[in-house]
């Protein structure tokens, strides 16, 4: 890992940081998903939300309505892509993980 890329890391922990109001020790622990989808409005967004933390041990979840991908972001103690994936599928949207 060059040095550049050790500080985009960091800037972009301490976005989460900012965004999700947590500290570094608790975002380091946890994987920070990132999926486009069709979540168009905030009733639907409240509708995948509930889904999510009903079944899943999912700490924040944020959408970002203004992005042409409509960037759902989702942190969690664990690793569960594919099945946020097929949750959110299963709720009738779009989904698929963005690589970095």
């Amino acid at each position: 890992m060059s040095n550049v890329d050790i500080l985009l890391a960091k800037d972009t922990i301490l976005l989460y940081c900012e965004l999700f109001k947590t500290n570094v020790v608790e975002i380091i622990i946890m994987d920070i998903l990132i999926f486009k989808t069709n979540i168009k409005t905030k009733r639907d967004y409240f509708k995948v939300k509930r889904a999510l933390k009903t079944k899943l041990d999912i700490e924040e979840i944020s959408i970002d309505s203004e992005d042409c991908d409509k960037v759902l972001r989702v942190i969690s103690k664990m690793n569960s892509s594919q099945t946020i994936i097929d949750e959110v599928k299963g709720l009738n949207f779009f989904c698929e993980e963005l690589e970095d």
